[in-house]
């Protein structure tokens, strides 16, 4: 990745969920409270190289539940990670590389925030599998 999915800043309140979509837009449902005026939010930003020119391609993301964020320093207690679930890329359903072998997108995903989540850093990590035609 050349750069991190980031969900920005938030206030979790009773719960509810965020999306970014892969054009780095941010929406919340629920009673979760998006603050703006510090930190900031993104698509993740991917490379993808080692094909032949215009080579077929296909996209695997984790299954939904599959990754979390976790809430740093945490021991894993009760309200301390917030599944990833809905991974979608800004490719169309057939991608292709480009003719020099290499193809750049952007990753979305929802986070489904749990009610009065602990205030502090989540960090994450997910596989996203490549596989050419």
């Amino acid at each position: 990745m050349t750069q991190g999915l980031s969900f920005g800043s938030f206030v979790a309140g009773n719960g509810g969920t965020i999306t970014i979509s892969p054009t780095g837009a941010r929406s919340q449902t629920g009673n979760v409270g998006l603050i703006t005026s510090r930190g900031t939010f993104s698509a993740a930003q991917v490379s993808i190289s080692g094909g032949l020119s215009n080579a077929a391609f296909s996209l695997g993301f984790p299954p939904d539940g599959a990754a979390s964020l976790e809430f740093v320093g945490a021991s894993g207690g009760r309200g301390t990670s917030m599944p990833l679930t809905k991974f979608v890329s800004s490719l169309g359903s057939s991608p292709r590389l480009g003719p020099n072998g290499t193809e750049q997108l952007s990753v979305g995903a929802t986070l489904t925030v749990l009610p009065n989540q602990p205030v502090g850093d989540y960090i994450a990590t997910f596989n996203i599998t490549v596989q050419f035609n």
